[in-house]
């Protein structure tokens, strides 16, 4: 999902009040009544594992979050998990593609096996050589 860009006072308060742990792929807010950082967590109705953190009212993706973290500037296209986990946000796992490339990134393993699936009521077959 592309992101729209933040206004630069919410960049600035990313850089102010957050950090990211590229080892871990987690992110922690700081917060002046504890004095100290606290990993973020879910908030949202989103589907999970993509979790969202809600910055001045409005919320945004953590692995956008992450990406502009480590590298100062925020993802100009879509990122995706090379590893089609999207709770591992580690910055080794996170590049640049387009929803193609997205979709070939996609494991077609159904409940009913590999390349079988349930479609208008009936059962589809995918295969490939």
């Amino acid at each position: 999902m592309k992101s729209t860009r933040p206004t630069e006072e919410v960049l600035q308060y990313i850089r102010d009040y957050f950090e990211y742990n590229a080892e871990t792929g987690k992110i922690y807010r700081y917060y002046k009544w504890l004095e100290r950082f606290k990993e973020v967590g879910c908030i949202g109705n989103i589907p999970q594992p993509y979790v969202q953190i809600e910055i001045l009212y409005k919320k945004y993706r953590v692995y956008n979050v992450a990406w502009f973290l480590y590298y100062k500037e925020w993802p100009t296209e879509e990122l995706d998990h090379i590893d089609r986990d999207p709770s591992n946000n580690k910055i080794i796992n996170l590049r640049f593609a387009t929803r193609r490339q997205q979709s070939r990134n996609r494991d077609y393993i159904s409940r009913y096996g590999r390349g079988i699936y349930w479609k208008r009521g009936r059962y589809s077959v995918r295969t490939s050589i």
